[in-house]
C-alpha cells in the first residue's frame, strides 16, 4: 500500500508479476545462443601498461575472441567515450585502458566465450605488464599529487556562485568553520549492471539494458557506432534497482554491439557483484569546508562553504554533483547570504556517479551539520535555532540566494509535526540520564530539514 496526497491507502498494481517471480531481467533473456562476456578489469590503481598477452586466452575452451585497446583502435572505433567541455580532452573516459590504468576495476580486454563460466576462466588467463605508479587516493592532499592527466594539477575544474562574494565571518556575533568529510559511498542496487546485445539481419542494433532510461542509451550508441537513432533500439523491463547509479552507461555496455559483431552473435554481459563494487560507479565523495556566521539569538546571517569533489579517475558526473550540492545549499532556510566554490579534483578511484538524489543530500548533509554547530556555539538548542531560520509558508514562492525556486511548501508545520511527534522533552530528559549515569549506550537526538528540487542537474526544477 502508498498513500495519496489527501493521506487515502493506494493499492499498488506493479508488484504482482514481481513477487510470483514472473519477471523479465536482461540476465534472464534469451538472446538466441547469445556468448557470454567478462571483463579483464584493472588489479592496479595506478600504473603504465606495457604489453597486454592474450594468447593463452585466446587458446582456452570455448574461447571465441578477446579484444583489446589495439583491436578497438584497428576496427576504427573511437578509444573514448568522450567528455564534457570544461575538462580537459585526454581525461575523457577510455573504453578499454590503453597505456594506462587509473582506477581498480578499470577494463583493459574483453573475453567472449561459449558460457559465463569459460569466459571468465580465461579472463584470468590474460596477462598484463604493469609499471606501478604512485596512487592519488586521499581527496584532501589529491591536489597535490602526481597528476593523472595533462593538466598541471588534478584540481581539473574550479568554480564559483555567480554573482557572490566570500565575506568575513568573523564580522558576525558568532561564527564557526569546520571541514566535514561526505564519504565516497558504493550504491549496490540487487541487481549488477547487466546488459545484452545483438545486430539483425538489417543492420540494425539492439540493446538490452538494466538502466533508467533507454533513450539517452540509444543516442550514445547511435554516435558511438555511427547510426541513425533508428537504427538502434534500446529495451528495458524489470529493473533490479539503479538509484542513479544506472542512470549513465558504462564503457563496458557501449562496446558490446562491437563484440556481438566481432563474433557475429549475441553476446550477454553479467558482472559479478564483486566486479560491480570497483565498476560500477560510486557516489558522494565531498570534502566541505563550511562557514556559518549569524546572531547570538539564533539568527543565522551567511552561510559559505568550499566543497571539494573526488570525481574517480574519470570526470563524469562528480561536477555536476557539486553544482548540485552548491544550488541546494541553503536548504529550507532563511539566509541572507550564501556563498559557494566548487573543485573538482580527479584521484585514482572509480568514477563518481548520481546516486541517491545526486548532490542534493550532500547539501542536506552540509546545512544540518552547519547549525548544530552554530547552535553548540552560542549554547541554543539545535531546534531553536531552525525554527528562528525556517522559511515562512508566506515568503513562498522565495527565490534562494543561489537562484532556485521554492514554489510551495509549510517547513515550519512540517518541523513541528515531526518534533511533537518525537516527544523532545522526553527524549532529552532521558539523554541526560544517561550521560549523568556514564552509560555507555547514549542517546543521540539529531535533526535534518530537508528539501529537495525534482529532477534537474544542475537545471531548474521541470518535474
Amino acid at each position: 500500500m502508498t498513500l495519496s496526497r489527501s493521506g487515502d491507502a493506494l493499492t499498488r498494481i506493479e508488484d504482482d508479476h514481481l513477487l510470483r517471480g514472473n519477471t523479465t531481467f536482461v540476465a534472464n533473456l534469451d538472446l538466441g545462443h547469445a556468448a557470454s562476456v567478462v571483463f579483464v578489469n584493472s588489479t592496479m590503481a595506478h600504473a603504465n601498461i606495457g604489453d597486454v598477452d592474450v594468447s593463452e586466452a585466446l587458446a582456452a575452451p570455448g574461447v571465441l575472441a578477446v579484444v583489446t585497446a589495439a583491436d578497438l583502435e584497428a576496427a576504427g572505433l573511437r578509444p573514448t567515450v568522450g567528455v564534457a567541455p570544461e575538462f580537459p580532452k585526454d581525461a575523457a573516459r577510455e573504453i578499454f585502458a590503453r597505456s594506462r590504468v587509473r582506477y581498480v576495476g578499470q577494463p583493459i580486454a574483453a573475453v567472449i566465450a561459449e558460457t559465463e563460466a569459460q569466459a571468465a576462466d580465461a579472463s584470468e588467463l590474460v596477462i598484463v605488464d604493469y609499471e606501478p605508479l604512485e596512487a592519488v587516493i586521499d581527496l584532501a592532499t589529491a591536489h597535490d599529487g602526481r597528476p593523472l592527466f595533462s593538466e598541471p594539477s588534478n584540481v581539473l575544474v574550479t568554480e564559483s556562485l555567480p554573482d557572490s562574494e566570500p565575506v568575513d565571518i568573523s564580522q558576525f556575533e558568532a561564527s564557526v568553520s569546520a571541514t566535514i568529510n561526505n564519504n565516497r559511498v558504493a550504491p549496490c542496487p540487487i541487481e549488477p549492471r547487466v546488459a545484452g546485445a545483438l545486430w539483425d539481419e538489417s543492420g540494425r542494433l539492439f540493446q538490452f539494458a538494466s538502466c533508467q532510461g533507454v533513450h539517452p542509451i540509444r543516442a550514445t550508441l547511435a554516435k558511438y557506432y555511427g547510426l541513425e537513432t533508428e537504427q538502434v533500439r534500446v529495451t528495458t523491463a524489470d529493473v533490479g534497482g539503479s538509484f542513479g547509479s544506472k542512470g549513465g552507461q558504462y564503457p563496458e555496455e557501449i562496446i558490446l554491439g562491437h563484440l556481438a559483431r566481432t563474433v557475429q552473435r549475441p553476446v550477454l554481459w553479467a558482472p559479478t557483484r564483486s566486479a560491480d563494487m570497483v565498476g560500477l560507479g560510486h557516489s558522494r565523495a565531498q570534502l566541505q569546508h563550511i562557514e556559518i556566521g549569524g546572531d547570538r539569538n539564533g539568527k543565522i546571517r551567511a552561510l559559505q562553504a568550499t566543497v571539494r569533489v573526488d570525481c574517480g579517475a574519470y570526470p563524469v558526473a562528480g561536477l555536476a554533483l557539486a553544482r548540485n550540492t552548491g544550488r541546494m545549499m541553503p536548504g529550507p532556510y532563511d539566509i541572507e547570504h550564501v556563498h559557494w566554490e566548487l573543485e573538482a579534483v580527479v584521484t585514482n578511484s572509480t568514477p563518481i556517479v548520481a546516486y541517491r538524489g545526486a548532490g542534493r543530500p550532500e547539501a542536506g548533509a552540509l546545512v544540518d551539520r552547519a547549525i548544530d554547530l552554530f547552535a553548540a556555539e552560542i549554547g541554543m538548542a539545535p531546534e531553536e535555532v531552525r525554527r528562528m531560520n525556517l522559511l515562512e509558508s508566506e515568503q513562498l514562492p522565495f527565490t534562494n540566494p543561489t537562484g532556485v525556486i521554492y514554489d510551495s511548501g509549510d517547513y515550519q508545520q512540517a518541523f513541528e509535526m515531526a518534533t511533537s511527534e518525537l516527544d523532545l522533552p522526553a527524549l532529552r530528559a532521558e539523554q541526560a540520564e544517561r550521560r549523568a549515569a556514564g552509560s555507555t549506550k547514549q542517546l543521540g537526538v539529531g535533526f535534518s530539514v530537508f528539501v529537495d528540487r525534482t529532477a534537474g542537474v544542475p537545471g531548474s526544477e521541470y518535474g
